[in-house]
């Protein structure tokens, strides 16, 4: 059904190509096959979007005073590397010419955050500390090509200066659910922030480096074979998936509690409820993950979170992880009672079983198209639960 659609939807090879460039097997994951309800509106009310008109000196005063976070977790580590690019925006600053608006997010302590506007700043920074010199100008070569921002006449300076620049504030007292739309909406920078950069972006720094240090956990990098690249946080996602889908089971009724209509909303409040605990309960948490990626391992070695198929009694695998097996395989591994199963020595008959309940096409279908769909989510974890109870009792 994915390959069909994609056919004629451009953006969706391209986020083919994005995944399998990081290592992941694209999903199609919010394609929904089964039709759900519409997604509840928000309450008006609750939205806070605070518009204002900041000067340019005002908010190099803030950066100044570190009241501007430039770099908020989601690691766009790149800027505007055109010297031609940055001389005209500062060109279009003396000039008047309006620009698009910034949009923050202001955290509980008051500082802002940079959802859109983050290369613009830079560049108005870099300049103004008199890091690179204006090349290529439009309209006033003549006067300042050449010129660095010490070497401007007095008038360009303070027109640099007065400029106001339109900033849309979002407070952080709206529903976080509410923050996390707005960020998509008004996402429109160079290159786009996807789901986790902007999660990154809310998340407080001890979040951050638990996440971060999930990533570069020892049975997690072996289990993923080393694939996955966390370029644009590909990785964080997928170990954020595991700590989520782990929260929602139930080990004691071995049943999954998975209320959502997007897989992204579970995502995002996995990460706030991260954000609200302490770092004991946070370290209980990576414990888990540790034995979960262990135990993934021992279950399926090269193969962990591939589809595979048995030809003839051997055994082959998608090269790219799917994240639907990864999320239901690393969560089930951890039922108690394999605490004292050999599960290493079981492996060739886990992956023979595998195989064969990949030729289930519900079971196939769910982690392959709409796999954030509940019906899809509670397929696969049924299907991967059938596989490990026939194998390990």
């Amino acid at each position: 059904m994915a390959e069909v659609y994609e056919k004629d939807n451009l953006e969706l090879r391209i986020e083919r190509t994005k995944a399998e460039y990081a290592g992941i097997e694209f999903d199609a994951e919010n394609m929904d096959p089964a039709g759900e309800e519409e997604k509840q509106p928000f309450d008006l009310e609750k939205i806070r979007v605070d518009q204002q008109m900041l000067s340019v000196k005002y908010m190099l005063e803030l950066m100044e005073e570190d009241g501007i976070e430039l770099n908020p977790g989601y690691q766009r580590n790149y800027v505007w590397e055109d010297n031609k690019r940055k001389s005209l925006l500062i060109e279009s600053l003396i000039l008047g010419i309006p620009i698009s608006a910034f949009y923050f997010y202001e955290r509980e302590d008051g500082r802002y955050q940079v959802i859109d506007g983050q290369q613009r700043l830079t560049t108005i920074k870099e300049f103004v500390e008199g890091r690179f010199c204006l090349t290529g100008l439009e309209y006033l070569g003549k006067e300042c090509n050449k010129k660095f921002f010490g070497e401007l006449d007095k008038r360009y300076k303070q027109k640099i200066y007065r400029t106001q620049i339109a900033a849309n504030i979002l407070d952080a007292r709206s529903p976080k659910s509410v923050i996390y739309d707005i960020f998509r909406r008004v996402n429109t920078g160079g290159m786009s922030l996807n789901l986790q950069e902007m999660r990154n972006a809310v998340c407080k720094q001890e979040v951050r480096d638990f996440l971060l240090r999930s990533t570069r956990n020892e049975n997690y990098l072996r289990a993923t074979r080393n694939k996955i690249r966390d370029i644009r946080m590909d990785s964080q996602e997928l170990v954020l998936r595991f700590y989520a889908f782990y929260r929602a089971y139930d080990f004691e009724r071995e049943k999954l509690n998975y209320d959502y209509y997007y897989i992204a909303d579970m995502l995002d409040n996995t990460v706030e409820d991260l954000n609200e605990m302490g770092d004991a309960k946070r370290e209980t948490l990576y414990k888990r993950f540790d034995l979960a990626m262990a135990r993934s391992y021992d279950a399926f070695g090269e193969y962990a979170f591939s589809k595979i198929q048995n030809n003839d009694g051997t055994i082959k695998k998608v090269k790219f992880i799917n994240k639907a097996l990864f999320s239901s395989f690393s969560v089930l591994l951890l039922n108690p009672k394999y605490d004292h199963v050999d599960i290493k020595a079981c492996q060739g008959t886990i992956l023979g079983e595998l195989a064969k309940e990949l030729c289930d096409s519900y079971y196939k279908d769910a982690i392959s198209v709409g796999t954030g769909n509940r019906r899809n989510v509670y397929i696969n974890f049924e299907h991967s639960r059938k596989v490990l109870e026939r194998c390990l009792g």
